[in-house]
């Protein structure tokens, strides 16, 4: 039999503890250094009884909605909910997450959830503005966001939130002021730099908004949104090629993120390679069939390519979808094109069914799916 003397364990118990330490600091380092598919796999690493506890698992929640991986995300966070439903740190982004996947219902439970555990905690605050945002409430979210900030004004997220609501709005000195406050708070908040690049880009400062973005991917690389932003503002300041890499390197780094895909197209389309832009755009309306700017675009791509018969239905489509939204900024392409006429003699074919992107099933539909979603909440 084996005896083991009381200062030998006690030195095994610290051996233990340390290498514990060292591997959760590891795992801290390569989260804050945003190198987030490091940070997962070292928490993953860790014993269950370590991992499968709330803090840990927050930590891997953070490192999924940092990588734009919004299910795993909401996935993990749910976890952490369901085993402290008094928690509040990290449900901000847990409700975020729900944002991006336009799960309503749920993001109301876990506003109404957090309100009821703690309605003066700035997560709580910030959840269920988010839920006011979803229901184009933004003057109330806002409230809630100024209200935040009053409780806890060293929350970042709240500032940078509170600049998204008032893009919303229009109102851009505010928002970019709120992000300045987020950056102060915390210069590495990316989703602040990338918010600022936003509103740079929305007063058409386009070489502020190049710099914006440029900071915010360099904190976190694997921001597919600060990466289109990013091609956005190249591609404003006609810097097409350069416009082109930042999509295309948006795209390898976020595949379920399309919005890159309509910017390839359109710079595509400005380098003059029609084919290669109509191709994109003919992916996305497999993903967004009832999405008018995307026939509107594939209409001017069709008018320059000499194909006017085309032309005219990719602007009927536009306007048959249009017919449940009457905000489309470019509305005035699609009566402009009702002016087009296809060649003498052309066919206008006979199976109009078979081009008529909805029947009366369909429009029901189109109510049910609003638009697509946006990247604003990051």
């Amino acid at each position: 039999m084996v005896v083991v003397s009381l200062e030998e364990a006690a030195l095994e118990s610290i051996k233990a503890l340390m290498q514990l330490l060292q591997t959760i600091g590891a795992c801290y380092k390569a989260l804050h250094s945003y190198d987030l598919l490091k940070a997962v796999k070292l928490f993953q690493s860790l014993p269950s009884y370590h991992l499968n506890t709330p803090w840990v698992l927050c930590q891997v929640g953070k490192a999924y909605f940092a990588s734009e991986k919004f299910k795993e995300a909401a996935k993990v966070f749910e976890e952490v909910h369901l085993m402290d439903p008094h928690r509040q740190e990290g449900m901000e982004l847990y409700a975020s997450a729900l944002w991006h996947l336009q799960r309503e219902t749920d993001l109301s439970t876990l506003a109404d959830r957090l309100q009821s555990s703690d309605k003066l905690r700035p997560q709580a605050l910030c959840a269920m503005a988010s839920v006011l945002n979803l229901y184009k409430d933004h003057q109330t979210a806002i409230q809630l966001l100024q209200r935040s900030i009053q409780v806890d004004p060293c929350f970042p997220y709240a500032h940078t939130l509170l600049g998204y609501e008032y893009c919303m709005t229009k109102d851009y000195e505010k928002a970019l002021t709120s992000m300045q406050s987020a950056v102060a708070i915390d210069p590495r908040h990316y989703s602040a730099w990338y918010g600022m690049a936003y509103v740079c880009c929305a007063q058409e400062k386009f070489k502020l908004s190049e710099i914006y973005a440029s900071k915010a991917l360099a904190i976190n690389k694997c921001s597919s949104i600060a990466c289109t932003q990013l091609g956005l503002a190249l591609y404003r300041q006609k810097k097409f090629d350069s416009a082109l890499k930042s999509l295309n390197q948006a795209i390898r780094i976020n595949k379920s993120n399309h919005i890159p895909k309509f910017h390839k197209a359109l710079v595509l389309e400005s380098l003059g390679r029609l084919e290669d832009a109509l191709i994109q755009l003919e992916e996305l309306t497999s993903t967004w069939p009832k999405e008018p700017s995307l026939y509107i675009s594939k209409g001017k791509l069709l008018q320059k390519l000499g194909r006017p018969h085309d032309a005219v239905l990719q602007f009927s489509w536009a306007r048959d979808f249009n017919r449940h939204d009457g905000t489309l900024p470019v509305r005035e392409d699609v009566d402009q094109a009702a002016q087009l006429q296809p060649p003498e003699g052309a066919d206008l074919g006979q199976d109009d069914e078979d081009f008529v992107p909805h029947d009366e099933e369909g429009e029901e539909a189109i109510e049910e799916e609003g638009e697509p979603e946006d990247d604003m909440d990051s």
